[in-house]
């Protein structure tokens, strides 16, 4: 994140430059805020709306990509296994439209959160 830049900017800048994909800053909706202790890190995910499967460019940040239903997610070859119940938390909030926030800590002993969930967003 830069210093002059929100965290939904950075993500829609972010989102541009290792994807092509041009998001506004205003269509992303935060969806999870992880510590990562070991790296001193604190992560913030969000996500947006696409009335289309665009294209997306190829990157050295982005080599490996795709669009998945759930069942035909790669979850074998993810970069960072330990995000894989991130993940199909999002796909469940998408199949019953209701959606929420993910907040935890990843330490030595793994992954742990809380979900909180949003009022009819």
């Amino acid at each position: 994140m830069e210093s002059d830049e929100t965290p939904a900017q950075a993500a829609s800048r972010e989102l541009i430059e290792e994807t092509g994909l041009s998001i506004a800053a205003e269509q992303m909706i935060l969806v999870s805020v992880s510590t990562i202790l070991h790296m001193a890190q604190t992560h913030l995910v969000f996500r947006c709306h696409l009335e289309q499967i665009e294209t997306v460019q190829e990157t050295p940040e982005a080599t490996n990509h795709g669009w998945f239903t759930e069942e035909d997610a790669p979850w074998e070859k993810l970069a960072f296994p330990s995000i894989e119940p991130q993940i199909r938390q999002v796909y469940s909030w998408l199949a019953s439209g209701e959606y929420g926030i993910r907040v935890g800590v990843v330490d030595e002993s793994g992954s742990h959160y809380q979900n909180y969930p949003l009022a009819n967003y």
